[in-house]
């Protein structure tokens, strides 16, 4: 990590393993990009590099290091001119739709990510979230109530669909979440 204080370049990170993204930004990298690599995502980067100075790059890993102390509880979404730290205690659910995800948080914001909710549903998993429907991910100590005609219910009054294909994990997962 030293190394990069007195970094004179940019760099695009290349990666087949998204759990380096974390590493790679926080050494100094404007972006990373998932193999294979995706054109468009691509060009997006080194658009990102054009317009970054150094000394911007510079803050960015400052910046970056004192957000991510506890990696455990954030999420990094590569917006299309910035990097966004998520908290996933605040995160209440994602969706995805044609290979863009959208992130919505407790505090209103939302945050739409050109990458599917695949990449991200392990990572997420992980954070007690689960994914009830194909195009969504529901952090679970958002859920308000099941209704058994296959309907979440979220604390914020959002409506989550469980399809029939998921519906017997999920009400699984559900039960045992909250006969803890």
């Amino acid at each position: 990590m030293e190394q990069t204080e007195n970094l004179t370049f940019k760099v695009i990170f290349i990666t087949a393993y998204e759990e380096y993204a974390l590493k790679a930004l926080k050494a100094g990298a404007v972006d990373y990009l998932m193999k294979p690599v995706d054109v468009e995502e691509l060009k997006l980067a080194l658009q990102k590099i054009s317009n970054l100075t150094v000394t911007e790059q510079k803050q960015n890993i400052r910046t970056a290091r004192a957000a991510w102390k506890n990696d455990d509880a954030t999420l990094i979404l590569s917006l299309h001119d910035s990097f966004q730290v998520i908290d996933l205690n605040g995160l209440l659910y994602c969706e995805s739709d044609k290979g863009y995800t959208t992130f919505y948080c407790s505090d209103g914001k939302n945050h739409l990510v050109s990458k599917t909710l695949k990449e991200f549903e392990e990572r997420l998993v992980l954070a007690n979230f689960i994914r009830p429907h194909q195009s969504f991910m529901v952090n679970m100590k958002f859920i308000d109530k099941y209704d058994k005609s296959g309907m979440i219910h979220l604390k914020d009054g959002k409506k989550i669909p469980v399809s029939s294909r998921k519906k017997e994990h999920f009400v699984s997962a559900f039960l045992n979440k909250n006969s803890d």
